[in-house]
């Protein structure tokens, strides 16, 4: 019997962020211990999550870890702002994100 592993994420948007259009994608560890650090993945396309059209940052250290951005530079600056913004946030969800709810994880975010 295949063991499955629990993922959670949540889809975080201009309502939460304080950033127009945007869409991003917030995942949590789950019970799986993953080989990369927290990150978190951004929609290239506008009010929409598209796993085919996205990049992936480094929440830890603000790189570009995968995929092209094709948002503006505008766009890019404030979302590397709210990072900052909810860094502690942010990490505490990839850390334990199975053992509280999405709404108080939503409910906690900072707007810019």
């Amino acid at each position: 019997m295949k063991t499955k592993h629990l993922y959670e994420f949540a889809n975080v948007n201009s309502k939460r962020t304080g950033i127009k259009k945007l869409m991003i994608h917030v995942y949590s560890q789950g019970d799986k211990e993953l080989n990369h650090a927290p990150r978190i993945k951004v929609s290239n396309v506008y009010e929409k999550f598209r796993e085919n059209d996205c990049f992936v940052v480094n929440i830890l250290t603000l790189q570009i870890e995968e995929g092209e951005v094709k948002i503006k530079s505008n766009e890019l600056s404030d979302l590397l702002r709210w990072i900052k913004l909810n860094r502690k946030v942010l990490i505490n969800y990839w850390k334990v994100g199975t053992e509280i709810s999405t709404d108080e994880f939503l409910d906690s975010l900072k707007k810019i």
